[in-house]
């Protein structure tokens, strides 16, 4: 059974969890990037939940449906041949599996239907360039 993802309300919780993190955390932020870094950290962790999204929802998985945190450590434990220990133990937050997934979310591109909520964001305040290496299909004109 396919579950469906509330993207718009993915994207929202990601832009909350980041602006409510730099606010607690006022050393994370980066100078030259101050007014954008939230949407830049949100759209990781947007990425990341649609990754693990698309691994919940494959269908030959009929048995058992997986949370989001189980379907990224098993994926690391199925790619890196480590034991579920130690990937729990490395991956205690959002934050740590974005630093192990890092090269699975550069070359993960969102979908359509993932990108609507970016990109609806990207129009009035992110540059397009940022975002549209995240798409799947590019639309520098919309």
């Amino acid at each position: 059974m396919r579950e469906q993802i509330d993207h718009y309300g993915e994207w929202s919780s990601a832009l909350d969890f980041c602006e409510r993190y730099l606010k607690e955390n006022p050393q994370e932020r980066i100078e030259r990037d101050h007014q954008q870094q939230e949407v830049r950290m949100a759209l990781g962790l947007y990425k990341l939940r649609c990754f693990a999204n698309r691994i919940r929802s494959d269908q030959r998985s009929t048995w058992r449906q997986l949370s989001s945190d189980q379907a990224l450590h098993l994926y690391l434990v199925n790619k890196h041949h480590w034991t579920l220990p130690q990937v729990q133990e490395m991956a205690k937050t959002q934050f740590d599996l974005l630093y192990l997934l890092h090269h699975e979310l550069l070359d993960f591109k969102l979908n359509e239907a993932e990108a609507y909520p970016p990109r609806q964001w990207a129009n009035r305040f992110f540059p397009k360039s940022d975002l549209y290496q995240h798409l799947e299909q590019e639309d520098l004109a919309g």
